[in-house]
C-alpha cells in the first residue's frame, strides 16, 4: 500500500529529488509547509508553519489542545532526522500579542490576544 500524497508532497520530491528532504508522517501535516529553506553548507529543509500543527494533531489524535500541543512540542518539532531535518517557523501576526494565556485562544499552538 503506497503512503498518501499531497499537492504540495508531490512538488517537493519533484523539485528537490536529489536532496533527501524529510517531511512529516502522516501527510495531513503537509498543510503546515509554507516552503523550503535553503542553508548554506547544509541540504534543503521542509518548512512547516509550527502554529499550524497543533490544530492538524488535534483532528488526528481526536484529542484537547493541551494534548495537541504536548505531542506536537515532543513528538513533531522535538523530531530530528540528522541534516535534512525540517525547521518549523513561528510566524508574526500582527496585532496580536503573544504573551497571552493558552486558554486564551485555543486551537493555536502560540494563543495569543489582539492587541488593541
Amino acid at each position: 500500500m503506497s503512503k498518501p500524497t499531497t499537492k504540495v508532497r508531490e512538488w517537493l520530491l519533484e523539485r528537490y529529488p536529489d536532496d533527501g528532504l524529510t517531511l512529516l508522517e502522516p501527510a495531513e501535516y503537509d498543510a503546515a509547509i509554507v516552503g523550503v529553506a535553503d542553508r548554506v553548507g547544509l541540504f534543503p529543509a521542509v518548512v512547516y508553519d509550527r502554529r499550524k500543527l497543533v490544530p492538524i494533531a488535534m483532528r488526528l489524535f481526536e484529542c484537547d489542545y493541551e494534548m495537541a500541543l504536548d505531542h506536537v512540542g515532543f513528538n513533531v518539532t522535538g523530531f530530528t532526522d540528522g541534516p535534512t531535518s525540517p525547521l518549523f517557523i513561528d510566524t508574526y501576526r500582527p496585532g496580536h500579542d503573544a504573551t497571552c494565556d493558552e486558554e486564551e485562544c485555543p486551537g493555536d499552538a502560540y494563543p495569543c490576544e489582539p492587541t488593541p
